[in-house]
């Protein structure tokens, strides 16, 4: 049974005294629990059809365990559930989700895995730096399904290749910076002018497959030295109930 222990100056302070430790420990077992809590999927919001509208997800990495991801409990990650839209025949209405995120450490090694898109949609995925210059593009990933841990169809004929039929894409960001992560349907091509997706692809001289009503997609990235919030009331509620068992410790003394 908890008693409550009273200072002997008027009453100025009295609290559980015995309460504190568990008091204590309880909020800190809700702070580290609670990482998970603010970590975890996220929806794609729009409008971000293009690189100056797109979704940040900076603030939604965490170490949650996750068997569709690659070293999901050492390697900070966040996932988005994102859908196409209804096309119109204006090229700025055209449905291509983009997403940002910050590279904090030079020579970080990111992986972006989409899952649960094919049959769906059969997805393709680019990279572009802060200034709207591709880096590069992903596709189907031939000759190891393996290197996906779940999440994606592994399609096999007889006598060929085998392959991922949802993009996987492993780089290395030299630089920190703000970074861009784009889907679209696959044949799409990045716009070296521009940014984004072609509007109007050149070579297929078709609009630049965009995401239809349809199309559905997790997408998921991972990046090292990606930054976990911290739940920081959590934190200093903790740091007041100490200090507040202490002053107790010593006014019992």
């Amino acid at each position: 049974m908890i008693s409550l222990e009273c200072s002997r100056d008027g009453g100025r302070l009295c609290a559980p005294v015995a309460a504190w430790p568990y008091l204590l420990f309880w909020v800190l077992f809700m702070a580290f629990a609670s990482k998970a809590v603010l970590a975890t999927t996220i929806s794609e919001v729009e409008p971000n059809n293009s690189l100056a509208g797109a979704q940040s997800i900076d603030g939604f990495f965490s170490l949650d365990s996750n068997l569709d991801i690659v070293d999901s409990t050492t390697v900070p990650h966040a996932s988005i559930e994102g859908a196409g839209e209804t096309q119109t025949a204006q090229p700025d209405t055209y449905t291509y989700d983009y997403f940002k995120f910050t590279v904090t450490t030079a020579n970080s090694r990111a992986v972006f895995d989409v899952d649960y898109a094919y049959p769906s949609t059969d997805s393709t995925i680019a990279l572009w730096d802060s200034s709207g210059a591709p880096l590069v593009e992903a596709d189907n990933v031939w000759g190891d399904c393996t290197v996906d841990p779940g999440g994606s169809v592994c399609y096999h004929p007889a006598g060929q290749q085998e392959r991922l039929l949802d993009p996987f894409l492993e780089y290395t960001f030299s630089t920190p910076g703000v970074y861009f992560v784009g889907i679209a349907e696959s044949a799409a091509l990045s716009d070296p002018v521009d940014g984004g997706w072609y509007y109007n692809n050149p070579f297929l001289g078709d609009i630049a497959n965009p995401l239809d009503p349809t199309d559905t997609y997790t997408l998921h990235v991972s990046l090292e030295n990606g930054i976990i919030p911290e739940p920081s009331t959590a934190l200093l509620l903790a740091a007041g109930l100490s200090g507040l068992a202490a002053v107790g410790r010593r006014r019992r003394s």
